[in-house]
């Protein structure tokens, strides 16, 4: 996309490519969910898992350098979530689960060793092990319990 001749003598854009990129390709084409749950007098379980579609990573061109940092596609993961519950009484309920259950992490941002000393990232420098653009995340699994009351 050009510049329009009104910005001109600003030298930006109003799109550049990592913009354009993330707009185009950083998220994820194709989303999957696939949900069940079971029922048993006071029990309750249920299964979730979610496929997220591959993305792409698109790095801005360097400027004043002839080195540029190379794009990155993550692949497309599952994620699956678990819980159980139970109901104590009429009006309470105990839920233990898990979030992300298999511990799925996001594919690591590349080392780009040859652009800058421990270079690793779409311009992290090595400070960030996974990109951003992660469209769940990368703490990886998590626990829970919680007590519910109805009134």
């Amino acid at each position: 996309m050009n510049t329009p001749p009104q910005l001109g003598n600003l030298d930006e854009q109003l799109f550049g490519r990592a913009e354009r990129g993330r707009i185009e390709v950083g998220q994820p084409r194709n989303n999957l969910i696939l949900s069940g749950t079971y029922e048993r007098r006071n029990l309750t379980l249920v299964a979730r898992t979610q496929r997220f579609g591959e993305v792409t990573s698109i790095a801005a061109r360097a400027t004043g350098t002839a080195r540029q940092v190379p794009d990155q596609t993550y692949s497309a993961k599952f994620i699956t979530d678990v819980s159980a519950s139970y109901k104590l009484m009429q009006r309470t309920t105990i839920t233990i689960g898990s979030d992300n259950v298999f511990d799925v992490y996001p594919d690591e941002n590349k080392d780009r060793g040859d652009l800058a000393t421990n270079y690793s990232g779409q311009g992290t420098f090595g400070v960030f092990r996974y990109s951003g653009l992660s469209p769940f995340g990368f703490n990886g699994r998590f626990l829970y319990a919680r007590v519910g009351y109805s009134l």
